[in-house]
């Protein structure tokens, strides 16, 4: 190995390391932020499930209020769902860019 492939894999690895941390912070902010939204519909009495799906925790309520109760389960399901599309999108990115950014140094980058 030459030094000049010596310092291009060093340079690959730091690259990678970059990813990793900032991927790792940006990962964690994205997860806080979705588990925010799950807290506040249990919060406002709602269930959230595996699927991401909202349903009210409430069986007893005026009448008049299911329209509105109805309406708020589907928004913080819509919340939600995008939040975890969000989280997803991110983890595919950095781990891409990771597998760009091992490929200089032949290292392989496993799909979990």
């Amino acid at each position: 190995m030459t030094w000049s492939r010596h310092a291009r894999s060093a340079d690959s690895l730091r690259t990678a390391a970059n990813i990793a941390h900032t991927g790792a912070a940006s990962l964690h902010d994205v997860k806080r932020l979705a588990l925010n939204a799950i807290d506040e519909a249990h919060t406002n009495e709602f269930t959230v499930a595996d699927d991401l799906s909202v349903t009210e925790v409430r069986y007893r309520f005026v009448a008049r209020e299911r329209e509105s109760r109805e309406a708020m389960a589907d928004d913080h399901a819509a919340d939600i769902r995008h939040l975890a599309a969000n989280l997803v999108a991110l983890d595919r990115d950095i781990a891409h860019r990771l597998r760009g950014a091992m490929a200089g140094i032949g290292a392989p980058i496993y799909s979990v």
